[in-house]
Order: C-alpha cells, then sequence, then structure tokens
C-alpha cells in the first residue's frame, strides 16, 4: 500500500445526543442512590434510639452512598463522552445485568416465603389480595432496575456507534484502553469485592467463616483486614495486568467461597445473626422465611461465585494471550 493513501475513516451515527441524556439519566439515578442513602441513615438512627440492632443496614448505607458517587462521576463522563466512562459504563452494567438475573432469581424465590412467614406473625392480617398487589409490584420494579436498566446500558455502551463517538471526542488514547476489556473488568469487580467486604466485620460483630466454624475476636478481624487487603493487591496486579493477579484472585475467591459455603452448611447459623445484634423475634422471622437454612446460604454463595470464576478465567486468558504475543 503506498504510503500516501488516505485510510479512509469508518462511517458512524453521531451518538452525542445520547451520550447526554443516557449521561444525565445517570447522574439522576446516582442522586436518587445519595437519597435511599440519607433514608437508610435515617432508619440506622430511629432503629438505634429503639434498642434494635443497625449493623444489618450498614453494607445498605455503604452501598448506596458508594452507587450515588459511582454513578455521578461516570455520568460527568458519559456526558463528556470520555473513553474511560464507556468502558467502565460496559463492565458495570454488564456485571449488574448477570448478577441482576441472580437476584430476580433470589427475590422470586425469597418474597413469597417473606410473606408467608409475614402472615404467621399475629392476628392483624392486611385483606387478601394486598400480598399479592406487593409481590406484583417489588417484582416488577425488580424487573426493571435488576434487567431492563443494565441491559438498556449494555446494549447503548456497546454500540459500534458510541464506541466511535467517544473515539472521536477524545482521540488521544485512554487508560482505560491500555488493558482488554475483560482484565479491566476482572480488576473492577475484584477491587467491588474488596470494598464490599469492608463492612462485614463491622456487621458480623467480627465473626470470619473458616471452613466449618466462625472465628470470632481478634483473629476474626484479622482474617477479615487480611481478605480485604489481598482482593487490593489482586486488583492492581490485575489493572497493570499481570498473571500471577488472576492466579491470585481465583485462588483467593475459591478459597473464601469454600469456607463460606462450608460454614453455612454446617455451623449455626443463629450465632451469626445474634453476632449481628439481632433480637429473637427478627431471628425467628429470618428462620420462619427459609434464610438460616444451610442449603439456601450455600447455593446463594455458589450462584455469586460462579460470574466470577468465568470473569477471572477469561481475564487470563487475555493477559496470558497478550504476553505471548509479546515474547513472539
Amino acid at each position: 500500500m503506498n504510503p500516501n493513501d488516505v485510510i479512509p475513516e469508518v462511517p458512524y451515527k453521531d451518538r452525542r445526543n445520547g451520550l447526554m441524556i443516557v449521561g444525565i439519566l445517570q447522574i439522576v439515578m446516582g442522586a436518587g442512590a445519595w437519597l435511599l442513602a440519607l433514608l437508610t441513615g435515617v432508619t440506622v438512627q430511629m432503629a438505634a434510639r429503639q434498642g434494635m440492632s443497625a449493623a444489618s443496614m450498614l453494607p445498605g448505607l455503604l452501598f448506596y452512598t458508594g452507587a450515588g458517587a459511582v454513578f455521578i462521576g461516570l455520568g460527568v463522563g458519559t456526558v463528556r463522552g470520555r473513553r474511560w466512562a464507556r468502558a467502565i459504563w460496559l463492565v458495570v452494567s454488564t456485571g449488574w445485568l448477570v448478577f441482576g438475573v441472580i437476584g430476580l432469581g433470589g427475590m422470586v424465590y425469597w418474597i413469597p416465603r417473606v410473606f408467608e412467614a409475614l402472615g404467621t406473625m399475629g392476628p392483624n392480617q392486611p385483606p387478601p389480595g394486598v400480598f399479592t398487589i406487593m409481590l406484583v409490584v417489588m417484582l416488577g420494579f425488580g424487573t426493571v432496575f435488576l434487567l431492563v436498566v443494565p441491559l438498556v446500558f449494555v446494549l447503548f455502551f456497546r454500540s459500534p456507534h458510541v464506541k466511535a463517538t467517544c473515539e472521536a471526542i477524545n482521540p488521544a488514547p485512554s487508560w482505560s484502553d491500555s488493558r482488554p476489556l475483560p482484565v479491566l473488568a476482572a480488576a473492577l469487580w475484584v477491587s467491588f469485592l474488596g470494598l464490599s467486604m469492608l463492612a462485614m466485620p463491622f456487621m458480623y460483630g467480627g465473626l470470619y467463616p473458616v471452613f466449618g466454624a466462625f472465628v470470632r475476636g481478634g483473629v476474626g478481624w484479622a482474617l477479615w483486614g487480611g481478605t480485604i487487603t489481598a482482593c487490593a493487591v489482586c486488583a492492581l496486579g490485575l489493572f497493570r495486568g499481570r498473571v500471577w493477579a488472576c492466579d491470585g484472585a481465583l485462588v483467593l475467591v475459591l478459597a473464601f467461597s469454600a469456607s463460606s459455603i462450608l460454614t453455612y452448611w454446617k455451623a449455626d447459623m443463629k450465632e451469626l445473626y445474634v453476632s449481628m445484634g439481632m433480637l429473637d423475634a427478627q431471628i425467628q422471622l429470618i428462620e420462619k422465611m427459609g434464610l438460616m437454612s444451610s442449603g439456601y446460604m450455600a447455593s446463594t454463595s455458589v450462584c455469586f461465585l460462579c460470574p466470577y470464576i468465568l470473569l477471572l478465567a477469561w481475564a487470563r486468558y487475555k493477559i496470558s494471550r497478550d504476553d505471548n504475543r509479546m515474547v513472539g
């Protein structure tokens, strides 16, 4: 080919307006998450005043606060057409969709049992049909926010027209372009795993699952700290495209999951809920819902484990392939 030949640009549809609309929607959703965080904080204060444990609400408070910051930050990046915002949104929305499918399945299993348990708690019961209406509303809400919204984001950000628009707005390569998307996804989701564990020692009163039993006290806190630190180290290695980070994250996820599943299967789950400061009435209600059974806890852990394993295996393949190309 003649070096003076000009390579024609691939035609694309300008999606600046779409990026503007989606970005504003994300900012609004972030503000809504912060509002939920505020309401959760008020609920925590009310529970504390009534002598009830608020430890179980701490993860929700941290999640809504963090989600609000992520949505607003990425929303601003989307409005400005940043390459990194598109890449991160593809990672976030895909994971949101995968875990949303799992979560919606859990809702279909869990909500009817909650209503059944509530129906046996006392003589003052709502009129017939109220629980059915509530079930339909909750499942409809879950379907929209666990399936429809992330699916729309996935389809939008994976569009070649959106990608080309972001590249036209920002011609210079971004830091997010330095790694294959599966590797970036693995790094971000291992980071999220570590961040989500920050509330666990406070929520569980320091209890840590160790292959069939709960360890408490200073040892439990140290194990939580070590696990969180290991997640941070593996996430940093994944950002740098290191194979050892993939292997370490796989071992970490498998070991922690196996330890948790075996503990949920063998240990007395009441010990966990008592350590969380729950009242006897709350524990009895959870038991009636079937959420204290070893099978439910173990199966839930397995469902959330599988996507992590597949993602880390995919990321390892991508890193190894790139390393072989460099050697070749």
